[in-house]
């Protein structure tokens, strides 16, 4: 208990608590500006919240971890096929099959990890910008995921703009805090 308490205590200090309570209220602003955006800056800003997801991720492997790797677009990708497929062939509702293809995602990021992150440097880079080649690769040529034709999302799973700029303030908001606080822990110093 003693431990935890060291480990809550040294993540959630000034250097932590600031810009965490910082994002949490630009969070809040986002959500109450929605409702006087109009859908193009909706549009817009739903992309910036999720290049801003996509940054955060990339921060933490190249700026933190000091490692060069070009595999993210794997995940992406994963992320979103397996969002459309489960849409697809099994017609489950929207938010389950997000965080169902979220694992899928996640559960592939492990097992490219493995013999990723034993090489270093250049090494790195050149390998996981052949894995992203070779996923690429298998997901336009394979069959079950239409080759390079688009998949046709049922309707009643489509989203409003405002909708899909909800979710992405959440998901950065989520990147942000989970990035401040990974990296503010002991884990992070290590």
């Amino acid at each position: 208990m003693k431990n935890v308490k060291r480990i809550v205590a040294s993540v959630i200090d000034s250097q932590t608590a600031y810009p965490a309570a910082l994002t949490v209220v630009l969070a809040i602003v986002a959500f109450i500006a929605q409702s006087s955006l109009t859908r193009g800056v909706q549009n817009q800003l739903t992309e910036l919240f999720i290049l801003m997801s996509v940054s955060v991720a990339w921060n933490l492997i190249g700026g933190f971890g000091g490692q060069f790797s070009l595999g993210h677009s794997i995940f992406v990708g994963i992320g979103g096929y397996g969002t459309a497929i489960l849409l697809t062939y099994i017609g489950l509702p929207l938010l389950p099959t997000m965080a169902i293809a979220a694992l899928i995602s996640a559960a592939l990021g492990v097992l490219i990890a493995f013999p990723l992150l034993r090489l270093r440097g250049p090494y790195l880079a050149v390998g996981s910008l052949g894995m992203t080649l070779a996923v690429y690769g298998w997901m336009i040529n394979w069959d079950f995921t239409n080759k390079s034709s688009s998949y046709q999302i049922p309707v009643e799973f489509s989203l409003s703009v405002g909708e899909i700029y909800t979710y992405a303030v959440i998901f950065a908001t989520i990147a942000v805090l989970a990035s401040l606080f990974m990296v503010r822990s002991p884990m992070g110093f290590a």
